[in-house]
């Protein structure tokens, strides 16, 4: 019996703070950031127990929460040796044998690098994100911030912007233990250029037109590079004319450049046709006597034919000395011109100065005197008595007739010179 006393008497001065295996609590594990709920257990009734007192950051002072069920914030990543106690309303305290670690997962940090791209292009997202302890599991790309996540498939992706435009991306990171974060970024999508240029074929030696055609949405166009496709380049913005040597087809490039470098590329076709060919024939001879008429004819590789006076027919019938000039097209609107001059024969002494000569030697009309004879490159000269004999010839004259050993009287002149023949009689006198 005495032992019994003794045993109880044990008891009674360690009953205040009692050891107990029966005194426990559950947490979720949560990622950092994120309050853990704790939640005391025991195998005592809740009707004697009066609290439950947590000692949160394990230095044995139970004063960090109060009550069975509580939510705690921990300040960083780690497992943390938690313990509850309970106390009876009899004033009993029921203490953890041992602290129970809490475990909180690090969150990892989201980042990713993205440039800036044109219209059109692929712009490449990389994640540079990071966690400190465990792996990241799971990369949410969402292109265009609408909730709906694009692309799944890892770290590094891609994306092509059709629309010029500031586009927000969003990526959510999934760790091992299901942390998450986020981050997002702006990318911003140049508008691309759309190169355009008209022009219309052309014949040699003529200009091609380029007008330029392209257009760019808020935006400007920083140079344009011309390729004609005859190893020739320019550089303008603007219209341009190129000329090109030869006939044949030509492969011209325009590439336009934005202020952001964005470009766009167009080839077209060109064709440069020959000039028609042209021959005009006079149907007789190129000098005629006033009154006569003669006719040109234009022959060659055209559809319409077009003379000075707006005649458009091939052979044109003329009566009058001049030049006649006629202008033809081809197929491709190719134009070419050509002209013939047409002299008369003059029937009169207009070309020779006087009909008189005298030559006495006094000075006055002593030659036979062409009147202007340095306008002319040829003149020919034959001179023919009544009897229609010639009596004198010179195929380089140069006023030095003055009818050595002729008689006074008439005679007649055939004057040829490189514009028109002259026909004339000059009057000997002694």
């Amino acid at each position: 019996m005495k032992k019994i006393i003794v045993f109880f008497v044990l008891i009674a001065s360690a009953q205040t703070f009692l050891l107990a295996d029966n005194v426990d609590f559950v947490a979720n594990k949560v990622c950092l950031g994120t309050y853990t709920t704790l939640v005391g257990t025991s195998s005592f009734p809740d009707s004697l127990i009066a609290s439950y007192r947590w000692d949160l950051n394990n230095d044995n002072i139970y004063n960090d929460a109060i009550g069975k069920n509580i939510s705690y914030l921990f300040n960083a990543a780690n497992n943390f040796p938690v313990r509850v106690k309970i106390v009876m309303k009899d004033a009993v305290e029921h203490l953890m044998s041992l602290p129970k670690l809490v475990e909180v997962y690090p969150v990892p940090n989201a980042n990713f690098t993205v440039e800036n791209v044109c219209q059109g292009q692929v712009a490449i997202f990389s994640s540079t994100s990071t966690i400190s302890n465990g792996t990241i599991n799971q990369f949410l790309w969402d292109f265009n911030n609408d909730g709906i996540f694009d692309n799944t498939s890892g770290p590094q992706v891609s994306f092509n912007y059709n629309n010029a435009g500031n586009y927000t991306t969003l990526l959510e990171i999934v760790s091992d233990k299901d942390c998450h974060a986020l981050v997002t970024k702006s990318t911003q999508v140049f508008a691309k250029p759309v190169a355009n240029f008209s022009f219309q074929n052309a014949c040699t030696g003529s200009p091609v037109i380029f007008t330029n055609q392209t257009n760019i949405a808020n935006d400007n166009l920083l140079y344009c590079f011309w390729h004609f496709g005859d190893n020739t380049t320019a550089n303008t913005t603007g219209n341009v004319n190129h000329q090109y040597d030869f006939p044949g087809t030509y492969n011209t490039r325009l590439i336009a450049v934005s202020n952001h470098f964005c470009s766009d590329t167009i080839n077209q076709n060109v064709n440069v046709f020959s000039a028609p060919t042209i021959n005009m024939q006079v149907l007789g001879d190129t000098m005629f006597y006033p009154g006569q008429q003669t006719s040109i004819q234009v022959m060659g590789n055209f559809l319409n034919a077009e003379w000075m006076n707006g005649y458009t027919g091939n052979t044109l019938q003329i009566n009058q000395p001049g030049l006649y000039t006629v202008e033809v097209t081809d197929a491709n609107g190719c134009k070419s011109k050509d002209s013939v001059q047409i002299y008369s024969k003059l029937l009169n002494a207009q070309l020779v100065k006087s009909d008189i000569i005298t030559p006495n030697g006094d000075g006055i009309n002593d030659y036979l005197f062409v009147d202007n004879l340095h306008f002319f490159s040829v003149c020919k000269i034959k001179i023919f008595n009544m009897w229609g004999d010639k009596i004198f010839e010179d195929a380089v004259y140069n006023n030095q007739w003055r009818g050595e050993g002729l008689e006074t009287g008439a005679y007649y002149y055939v004057i040829t010179t490189d514009k028109f023949e002259a026909i004339g009689c000059i009057n000997l006198l002694r």
